[in-house]
């Protein structure tokens, strides 16, 4: 919860006063998008429909910390598994000693119910792989 004091006490128009600047100083930059837009659409001869722009653009440090954020994650990822062995820390590798265990010993396989511990014992090993798909951008 936000506050703002001044000489010890807090008002709630001290909060109120923070909250409305920062919705004026939103305020005003979504009005200067819009007006960019405007001279652009001008600029360029482009058609325009009221109420299918959307307000997309963001601010280079916005776009920079969620980039640093991201290669941060994408590093911590990479390491999630190293004190795993390799035997165990790969999909490949565990759904082949599940499916030997299915074929070999079917029974034991069955009983153990198996299939419903699949989804939870692939799902950090799957999430991990799939951290940096873009399935939106082309390779």
């Amino acid at each position: 919860k936000a506050t703002a004091f001044i000489n010890g006490t807090l008002t709630t128009n001290d909060f109120r006063t923070v909250l409305d600047q920062k919705r004026q100083r939103r305020a005003t930059e979504r009005e200067a998008r819009r007006l960019r837009r405007r001279k652009d659409r001008e600029q360029t001869s482009t058609q325009h429909f009221d109420g299918m722009s959307t307000d997309d653009e963001e601010n280079q440090s916005d776009i920079n910390l969620f980039l640093t954020q991201k290669q941060e994650i994408i590093n911590e990822a990479e390491h999630l598994f190293d004190d795993v062995s390799d035997e165990y820390s790969q999909y490949k590798n565990i759904k082949i000693i599940f499916e030997q265990w299915k074929y070999q010993q079917n029974e034991t396989y069955t009983d153990a119910f198996i299939e419903i511990c699949l989804p939870k014992l692939f799902s950090p090993l799957i999430r991990r792989e799939i951290i940096d798909w873009k399935p939106f951008e082309t390779s």
